[in-house]
């Protein structure tokens, strides 16, 4: 078999391998466009891959097949090589469709190191492109202190865009959180942060529709950074990439653990999605748990079945099982948790309208004032001003109960006075 042709398999199967089983089947047939032989040698390597035996059945073949891809992979952003005015010092990360690496300016004009992100040779299919230069325009949007921010872009000297981000230094956000032993307040403060962003994006009509914790970072000086808007929208386009809607929803790019029910359902999105990503990574800073349960699901399938389970448990009930160090439960019961699952209800309708509503309910609490969310009563107002005034209150009380003694005393000393008078008489 031809190299080229193993260079083919080798796309092909990189590119459907890691997709959720029940998404294969769709993915496997636009990939393959109709190439039977394709399809059929792609599929036998997906089931020996699947029963652990990819290297003994396939192991000449694919070690020759493995070796080109890595090739066109390092071939894509070798360390060292030049990128526009940049030159790559190491490999960051990669996913289905590009690889970031970090990068420094090599024109002389001030000295900087970016991520730079790179598409893969052999996945410049039409809809990768699409949603390559999509995410590209996006951040072109975007100038928030809380979100990673663009700072260049164009084309490599084969033809392939790329763009170049912000290079942010720190660690996940639920890692950051861990690692320095956050309170309920600070943890709060991040969600803040991540709401600050967000709002900013919806201004600007972008939706970016994969909020969780790798794409929150956290610097060590605390600054939250939003990255990754690969998945996002701009509100009022298509649905979708042409070249995907005309097939499947299914074959939506998503985190099954974290994408909202009208994500996998392929319903529309909206602001509201992201209020639902939003209430997802609060729920988990407060808890330790995914709020659609323990264990990430698998597949879209998985995720799909999940959304017919009732909603998730209050918050201070999932949190009793794993305590947060730094959180107390009492904190979480009553506002806390009616915010996070109002955040998290299934229909977007009953969610909080805006990021911004869910970020002032998060401001009420921390200054102890009612949430709207909450139904406004009078013993719920009364109890609110309690907690934000106890010295004053406590004061009052203690006046009060002063003032109380002592009148007491006056008409105790009044009536004995009157009972001695009336015995002489």
């Amino acid at each position: 078999m031809d190299t080229e042709r193993w260079r083919r398999i080798s796309a092909v199967f990189d590119q459907v391998v890691e997709t959720p089983p029940g998404e294969r089947t769709a993915l496997l047939d636009l990939a393959c466009n109709g190439d039977d032989r394709l399809r059929l040698e792609v599929q036998s390597l997906i089931d020996a891959d699947a029963a652990g035996e990819v290297l003994e059945r396939h192991a000449p073949k694919l070690r020759n097949a493995v070796a080109m891809e890595w090739a066109r992979d390092v071939d894509a952003a070798p360390v060292g090589s030049i990128v526009g005015s940049w030159r790559t010092l190491r490999e960051l990360g990669r996913g289905g469709m590009g690889v970031v690496m970090l990068a420094e300016r090599v024109d002389g004009q001030f000295e900087q190191r970016v991520a730079l992100k790179l598409i893969k040779r052999g996945m410049d299919s039409e809809a990768v492109l699409t949603r390559f230069l999509r995410e590209r325009q996006i951040l072109a949007r975007l100038s928030h202190p809380n979100i990673a921010r663009l700072l260049d872009g164009g084309l490599s000297a084969d033809g392939r865009p790329y763009f170049v981000m912000e290079y942010v230094e720190g660690a996940p956000i639920l890692d950051y959180c861990a690692g320095h032993s956050l309170g309920l307040r600070a943890r709060l403060d991040c969600v803040l942060q991540i709401c600050a962003a967000l709002q900013f994006a919806h201004r600007r009509l972008v939706v970016h529709l994969d909020i969780k914790p790798s794409n929150v970072i956290v610097t060590e000086s605390g600054e939250v950074k939003l990255l990754d808007f690969g998945i996002g929208k701009l509100l009022g386009e298509m649905p979708d990439d042409a070249a995907i809607s005309t097939h499947t929803h299914r074959q939506r790019p998503l985190t099954p653990g974290y994408a909202s029910p009208e994500q996998l359902l392929g319903e529309p999105v909206s602001t509201a999605t992201d209020v639902y990503g939003i209430g997802c990574l609060l729920y988990e800073l407060l808890t330790g748990y995914r709020a659609t349960g323990a264990v990430a699901p698998a597949s879209l399938d998985e995720a799909l079945h999940g959304i017919s389970r009732n909603e998730p448990l209050a918050p201070s009930k999932a949190g009793s099982a794993q305590k947060v160090p730094g959180i107390s439960l009492r904190k979480l019961r009553g506002d806390l948790d009616t915010i996070a699952l109002k955040a998290l209800k299934s229909e977007p309708e009953r969610r909080y309208p805006t990021v911004d509503a869910l970020a002032e309910d998060l401001r009420r609490f921390l200054d102890g004032q009612p949430i709207a969310a909450r139904r406004d009563t009078l013993l719920y107002r009364s109890g609110k001003f309690v907690a934000r005034h106890r010295f004053g209150v406590g004061l009052a009380i203690l006046g009060l109960a002063g003032l109380v003694a002592a009148t007491t005393f006056a008409l105790v000393q009044a009536a004995s006075a009157r009972t001695h008078c009336a015995r002489k008489r």
